[in-house]
Order: C-alpha cells, then sequence, then structure tokens
C-alpha cells in the first residue's frame, strides 16, 4: 500500500505554547549545539501551518482510485457516545479494511464497516503520517523526542524512533516516512534578543540517533514543506522565500534552488509530479493561484476575488486530470487550467470548504452538511445531503466506496 495515494489525510494545526532554542548553522550531522533556554509564547503562526491534506507528500489533494459510489448513504455511525467526550476530528484516511480519524489529540482506527478498533493519545497538535503498513504519531505518554507506531491494525511496531533535538525545545511541523528513513521539519522560536526565528530540516534513518542530512535556516515556516519523491526534491516555505533541497544528498544538505516569493502573501500550496508548485496568496488585495517551476520562474498565474469571510485559504490547490487545478474559493469550487478558468460550481447556499480528486477524473466536494459528486467538466452527478456540517475532505476506500466525517458521524455513501 503506498500512502501517497490509498490513504488521505487532513489535519488542521492549533497555537501552542513552545519554548525553543538556537541551533548552529552549520547543522550537518549528529548533534545540534544548544543555546540557553528561551522564554514561552504563544506562537499564533502555527495556525496554519500542518494543514496536511491526505496522506500525499505533495499535498495534490488526489487519489490514485476511481469510485462507482451512485450517492446512495449506506450508514451512518457516531464517533463518540453519551458516556464519552465529544470528538470532533480533523482528519480522515482510509486504507485497506480501515478507517482513521483524528483530532489534535487522538487518533482513532475503525473497520471498514464503521466499528471501533483502537485509539491513541497523541501529543496536542502532533504530526501524524502513514506509509506502507504504518501509522507515525506523537504519544502523549511517550518522551517528547520518540516517534512511535503502529501497524494500521494497531499492532506495536518495537523499537524506538528518535526525532532529533526535539526535547521542550523545537515543534516538529512535518514528519513524512520513506522505506528506510524519515523527513522531518522542526521550528525553533528565539526571543528578541537572540536572533531572528530558526528552523532545520533533516532526514534520518529509524533506528540511529545521527542526521543523514540536515539544513539549518534562519527563517520560519509560513507554509507546510512539500515532499515530491518522484524527483526526489524537498521544498521548505520560509516567510520570506522558498529553499529546494536535493533528498537524496549524503552526509550534507544539497540546496538545488533559492528564491523569493512574488506574491504579497501565501495561503497554501502544492505539487504536482512533474515539479509543478501551486501556491495561493494575496497580491495588492486580490487572490492570486500561481503556478511555478522549482526553479522560481512563473508559469501561469490567475487572478479572482479574495472574500476572507467564506474561503478556507489553508486548504491547498487541488491537482485534477489533464492540467486541471482546482480552487476552493468558499463561494465556489473554480476549475483552473494553463490560468484560465474552465468551470465555476456554485453550491446551494453554502459555501465550498473542501474538494478531492479522484483518478477518473471526478471530484468529491464538500460543502457544508452537503456533499457533491462532479465530472471532470465540473458538472454534478450527485449529491447526499448530511444531518451534521462535513468537517474534512471526503476520501474513497479500496473498493470506491466513499467516506466523510461529520461533527459527529462517520458516514459511509454507495
Amino acid at each position: 500500500m503506498k500512502c501517497s495515494r490509498n490513504l488521505q489525510v487532513t489535519v488542521m494545526g492549533l497555537a501552542v505554547l513552545i519554548t525553543l532554542f538556537f541551533i548552529s548553522g552549520a547543522c550537518t550531522g549528529g548533534e545540534v549545539s544548544k543555546h540557553k533556554q528561551i522564554r514561552k509564547e504563544p506562537v499564533n503562526a502555527m495556525a496554519q501551518i500542518y494543514y496536511k491534506e491526505f496522506a500525499d507528500s505533495r499535498r495534490s489533494s488526489s487519489i490514485d482510485l476511481g469510485s462507482s459510489a451512485k450517492g446512495e448513504l449506506a450508514w451512518e455511525k457516531p464517533l463518540y457516545d453519551s458516556t464519552e467526550e465529544p470528538f470532533v476530528p480533523k482528519v480522515l484516511l482510509s486504507g485497506p479494511g480501515y478507517l482513521f480519524a483524528y483530532s489534535d489529540s487522538l487518533l482513532r482506527a475503525y473497520s471498514a464497516d464503521g466499528v471501533r478498533l483502537w485509539t491513541e493519545k497523541t501529543r496536542f497538535d502532533s504530526p501524524i503520517a502513514v506509509h506502507e503498513d504504518k501509522v507515525y504519531f506523537r504519544r502523549a505518554k511517550d518522551q517528547i523526542n520518540l516517534l512511535a507506531a503502529r501497524a494500521l491494525d494497531g499492532a506495536a511496531i518495537a523499537g524506538e524512533i528518535y526525532l532529533l533535538n526535539t526535547l521542550d525545545h523545537a515543534y516538529p511541523i512535518l514528519i513524512e516516512p520513506v522505506d528506510d528513513a524519515f523527513y522531518a521539519l522542526c521550528r525553533y522560536q528565539i526571543g528578541p534578543q537572540d536572533g531572528p526565528p530558526y528552523m532545520i530540516a533533516y532526514k534520518k534513518e529509524y533506528s540511529t540517533k545521527e542526521y543523514i542530512w540536515a539544513a539549518g535556516m534562519d527563517d520560519s515556516p509560513s507554509m507546510p514543506p512539500l515532499l515530491i519523491p518522484e524527483l526526489d526534491r524537498l521544498v521548505v516555505f520560509g516567510i520570506r522565500s522558498t529553499t529546494v533541497f536535493n533528498t537524496m544528498a549524503k552526509e550534507d544538505k544539497e540546496q538545488v534552488a533559492h528564491f523569493d516569493y512574488p506574491l504579497e502573501k501565501l495561503f497554501a500550496s502544492s505539487a504536482d509530479a512533474q515539479g509543478n508548485l501551486y501556491l495561493t496568496g494575496l497580491d495588492k488585495g486580490s487572490l492570486v493561484l500561481l503556478s511555478l517551476g522549482l526553479d522560481g520562474k512563473e508559469n501561469w498565474r490567475w487572478t479572482g476575488t479574495y472574500r476572507p469571510q467564506l474561503m478556507n485559504v489553508a486548504f491547498p490547490p487541488v491537482i485534477g486530470k489533464d492540467g486541471l487545478i482546482c480552487l476552493v474559493t468558499g463561494a465556489s469550487l473554480k476549475g483552473i487550467k494553463a490560468g484560465q478558468v474552465v468551470f465555476d460550481f456554485v453550491a446551494d447556499k453554502e459555501a465550498v470548504n473542501y474538494c478531492t480528486s479522484l483518478a477518473d477524473g471526478t471530484l468529491l466536494v464538500a460543502a457544508g452538511k452537503s456533499l457533491y459528486r462532479l465530472d471532470a467538466d465540473g458538472k454534478q452527478q450527485f449529491r447526499v445531503v448530511l444531518a451534521e456540517t462535513i468537517v474534512a475532505p471526503p476520501v474513497i476506500g479500496s473498493d470506491g466506496s466513499i467516506y466523510a466525517v461529520t461533527t459527529k458521524s462517520l458516514v459511509h455513501i454507495d
């Protein structure tokens, strides 16, 4: 099972209180030097840092599976009972035979029939990642610098996995597993008398305490990083600029590109397998969807009206079939090719919040309590109205069934 195709994720990050320390600029492996402990302070910028749509490391919001569902509600099961605390997921995952939902501090696994299988308490707002047949997360009861893993069926995975130099001083905003190693990005906040914010990206093996490579940057992350495995590239977005790394570098970082942003403010990003970046943001008060190469050169741009009261700004551009990029603006779902709008879908009296692209070219769209399926031209195929608001992008199982999660229920649509 490949997480970038058959497992889907969305996660909402929230502000946290963290104490952070300075790392030496070299950061080329092994130990990283500490600075004195800095005061605790709220990091409000974290509110939009770790929004990860699906388990796709390129955040493309696309799934390499099709669906034959006709829009019939098969079942709807409660997420919690009267004896439990309310559980409102911000994430939904789907894999062969399993469903997963998690909030800021709780991860739950279900069978494909909606039966609850196992539960884990996680560290507040911890990144959660899926690769092959394992789920990776930071368990609440573990040491703060340990990464835990469980098999999809809940079986424990033996051994300790270390997040380097995390402790109480750094906040991991990316954990991205691959076959023999994993990538991480940690954010460090330096006090006003001690220098600017800092972040470090690194790659390490699961079983060691040493880096394969690491790169320190005098900047703070503005959006989640993008891993493009097809090209061996890691794209890190700072407040001022973007840095692209060769992920196959040995013992030291290898920076292959660095460029400033062409927009006044950034919202979200995604990438396709060919290395095209898609950024949303503001320029002169207008909403912009921008396509860039990994060298920072502009391919095309679309400009439209920004409606902040409606738009889920942290939701990334959705990569569809045949060059289609879908933009969730709140007021509608816009289908855009090479900077030109090819369709504009407006939901019935509801703001469009999420979109999922399927391998057959169709689109699943969540707007309030309604789930729509559109064809590749943006025309409605069906609509299912649920009892409560949908809180994450819809996903599909390996059999093509559609799953959605609301504020109270897990829903199966055939």
